[in-house]
C-alpha cells in the first residue's frame, strides 16, 4: 500500500461489493493498517522481502493470522538481503554475481531469481504446510514456472501470479491449473 493506508481502506470499504477478495502486494504498513486489511473477510496480506527489511515490519507480520498471509516470489524485485532484519530467517543461499558478470549457475546480484528450483521449493514447503495460497510475481519466467507449477501442483492450493509478461501459451498453461489466477496480463 506504500503509504497509502487510509485511501486504500476507504476505497475498499466502499467497493466491497465489486471484488470477490484480494491481496495486498508487498505489504509494508503498520499493525493499524494491517488491522484495517483484516477487516475485509477475503482479503490476503502479501508479503515479500520488502515486507522483511525492519525489526518494525517483523513484528507487524507477527501479527498476520497465518491463513490470511500470501507468500510472494515478486521477482525479479524485493529479495532479501543481509542488511534486511528478515535475512535471519533465510536458511538457504546461492551465488549471485553482477549483471555485468552474470554465469549461468549465479543469480544476477539484487534479483529474485524465480526460476531457481531452489527457491521454489522452499516457497511449495511452507505453501504445503500451511495450506496457503502463492502469489507469484513473474517477468519473461512462465516456461520455467508452468514446469515448476506442474511438478508442485499437489503441494498448494492456488494462487495469483502478477505483472504476467509471457506468452499467451504460458498464460494459457497457468490458467489451466486449478484455482490459479492471473492479477495483470502485461501484453
Amino acid at each position: 500500500m506504500c503509504a497509502a493506508g487510509e485511501d486504500f481502506y476507504e476505497i475498499m470499504t466502499q467497493n466491497l461489493h465489486r471484488f470477490p477478495g484480494g491481496v495486498t502486494h508487498s505489504f509494508t504498513d503498520s499493525t493499524e493498517d494491517q488491522d484495517r486489511l483484516l477487516s475485509f473477510e477475503k482479503m490476503f496480506i502479501g508479503v515479500n522481502g520488502s515486507s522483511l527489511k525492519t525489526n518494525r515490519n517483523l513484528e507487524v507480520l507477527r501479527g498476520i493470522p497465518v491463513e490470511r498471509l500470501m507468500m510472494e516470489t515478486y521477482s525479479p524485485y524485493c529479495d532479501i538481503i543481509n542488511t534486511h532484519a528478515g535475512s535471519q530467517y533465510v536458511k538457504s543461499v546461492w551465488p549471485s554475481k553482477k549483471k555485468e558478470k552474470y554465469e549461468p549457475d549465479s543469480t544476477v546480484k539484487g534479483r529474485n531469481e524465480p526460476c531457481l528450483v531452489r527457491y521454489f521449493e522452499k516457497q511449495f514447503e511452507l505453501a504445503e504446510a500451511v495450506k496457503l495460497p502463492m502469489f507469484l510475481h513473474m517477468r519473461a519466467v512462465g516456461e520455467d514456472l508452468c514446469e515448476i507449477m506442474t511438478q508442485n501442483l499437489h503441494r498448494f492450493p492456488g494462487g495469483v501470479t502478477h505483472s504476467f509478461t509471457d506468452s499467451a501459451e504460458d498464460r494459457d498453461r497457468l490458467l489451466s491449473f486449478e484455482k490459479m489466477f492471473i492479477g495483470k496480463f502485461l501484453r
